[in-house]
């Protein structure tokens, strides 16, 4: 298996997998990419051959990556079964509804998009799309048994570190101990509303062109100068008992 991922975590957006990188990261038998938090190599970048890929990870025990676009593509399970010895999976779950509203933030932040929910989704359907994990699973159980997935609840990441812990060391296989539990109390990428709506889109569009060539070290420096809090303003307001009443019955 050279030095290519045991295990991936495949999903979903806003479910806390940007905690579990970290908490994975903090096992001292478990290797996690350095240089980029999600490699996307099975949905945007495959076409660069795994040399790209294994570039990534250290020779450790057990090596992981976390890319929550995965579990959305239909086209990932079978590369990543062409590519792959054995992998297991973990999928992190939320509530539907919570998770679509949670996205509408970070995409209103990130980009200069209409302010109701509608407009957003209108420009952005996979807000909606995402949520539907029985549908968006159904490619990955065709290619793999399900006693390869292990999932985790989004309120259990916020509010039962210790039940977390337990299923991904014996998911894993590692000792639970060798996870630091402050890893869970570090800050997350909170969305708020963006300072100046304007320049957003222009900034965020190159980080990601900064991630496409490689180049992620300078979006790292940027942030830890304190760009990206420049960048945000108030917290948006709580998701109004209509758009949720809305959404449930969808």
């Amino acid at each position: 298996n050279m030095c290519l991922p045991d295990f991936m975590c495949i999903g979903e957006m806003r479910c806390g997998t940007t905690t579990l990188h970290r908490v994975l990261d903090s096992h001292p038998r478990i290797g996690m990419p350095s240089e980029k938090k999600e490699l996307h190599f099975f949905d945007h970048y495959y076409d660069r051959g795994t040399d790209w890929y294994e570039s990534f990870f250290d020779d450790a025990d057990l090596r992981g990556e976390v890319t929550p676009t995965y579990l959305a593509d239909d086209a990932v399970p079978r590369r990543v079964d062409e590519t792959l010895v054995g992998p297991l999976f973990i999928v992190c779950l939320r509530d539907p509804v919570s998770r679509a509203y949670s996205q509408y933030k970070y995409v209103r932040m990130k980009w200069d998009l209409g302010p109701s929910f509608d407009d957003v989704v209108e420009e952005k359907p996979m807000i909606i799309e995402r949520g539907k994990y029985g549908q968006n699973l159904h490619p990955w159980l065709e290619v793999f048994d399900k006693d390869r997935f292990l999932f985790i609840l989004f309120d259990d990441i916020v509010n039962d570190h210790e039940r977390v812990l337990e299923s991904l060391a014996s998911f894993l296989d590692v000792n639970k101990e060798g996870f630091d539990e402050s890893a869970f109390t570090s800050k997350t990428n909170a969305s708020k509303k963006p300072r100046f709506p304007w320049l957003n889109p222009y900034l965020y569009g190159l980080r990601d062109k900064l991630h496409e060539y490689d180049l992620d070290w300078v979006a790292r420096w940027a942030k830890r100068m304190g760009a990206e809090s420049l960048l945000k303003s108030d917290d948006f307001p709580t998701m109004p008992d209509g758009l949720r009443d809305a959404l449930r019955e969808y």
